[in-house]
């Protein structure tokens, strides 16, 4: 059968007296690619970031494998390690190689050596190569963030 990985229920956001999202509801199952579509504020971005964790929302609740993401166990770092925000601007450290880009918010923010970092990330082997305007073009930076 099918195996829900992300369950959205009754969700409510506000900016101010604003309401952004109002009452929405869905099911991302294992495997299924889901693309949400709308006219620009129609509030697309704000529930991604809702499901990130990014935004607080006001009412309803987001389950991700069945544990609201609220009270996900072992806390909002371990939530983060299955669930990813891609951006527009992808801001990757030019100082950096690709590798060191890849592995910088587990070495940093999870408090992980860049060994673990490499050993847990879905990250082939390769050798680094710096991330300099002639090694990763601007079309490249999004395959760098998924790798992360």
């Amino acid at each position: 059968g099918l195996i829900m990985l992300i369950e959205i229920k009754n969700l409510k956001k506000l900016f101010g007296k604003t309401t952004v999202l109002k009452d929405i509801s869905m099911t991302i199952n294992e495997g299924e690619v889901v693309s949400i579509i709308g006219s620009s504020g129609s509030g697309k971005s704000t529930l991604l970031r809702c499901i990130n964790l990014l935004e607080h929302y006001q009412a309803g609740d987001i389950l991700f494998e069945d544990h609201n993401i609220l009270k996900y166990p072992g806390g909002l770092n371990a939530y983060r390690t299955h669930v990813g925000m891609i951006f527009q601007s992808f801001n990757l450290f030019n100082n950096l190689s690709v590798l060191d880009n890849c592995v910088i918010g587990q070495v940093k923010v999870l408090k992980k050596s860049k060994a673990e970092a490499i050993e847990t990330s879905s990250m082939p082997r390769y050798q680094p190569f710096p991330v300099v305007r002639n090694n990763v073009s601007r079309s490249q930076e999004p395959y760098v963030w998924n790798l992360k």
